[in-house]
């Protein structure tokens, strides 16, 4: 579950989280087919952590038979947006 969390700031604290209106993105992404598996472990040790984040944000670079942003919508916490930018479909401009 999401939960509100306190942050020192300057002049007392800030909340994040939660019903706060300041959202927590993590993110994540591999560049090669081995960084999937270190990913996923990451995952899952959020999960069990408890304190989730409001959204995740893909970054993988390459095509992958399960990308990272499906897992995280196919698990049953909570609905998560993530956000993903298929790298290899864009072209650079001159």
């Amino acid at each position: 579950m999401a939960c509100r969390v306190e942050l020192k700031y300057r002049n007392g604290n800030l909340s994040v989280g939660g019903d706060s209106p300041v959202r927590v993105n993590c993110n994540v992404g591999a560049n090669t087919a081995g960084q999937m598996a270190y990913e996923r472990e990451r995952l899952a040790s959020i999960r069990e952590n408890g304190l989730l984040p409001d959204c995740f944000m893909d970054l993988s670079i390459g095509e992958y038979p399960l990308p990272l942003y499906k897992d995280i919508r196919n698990q049953g916490d909570r609905n998560f947006y993530t956000q993903y930018i298929p790298s290899y479909f864009l072209k650079q401009i001159a």
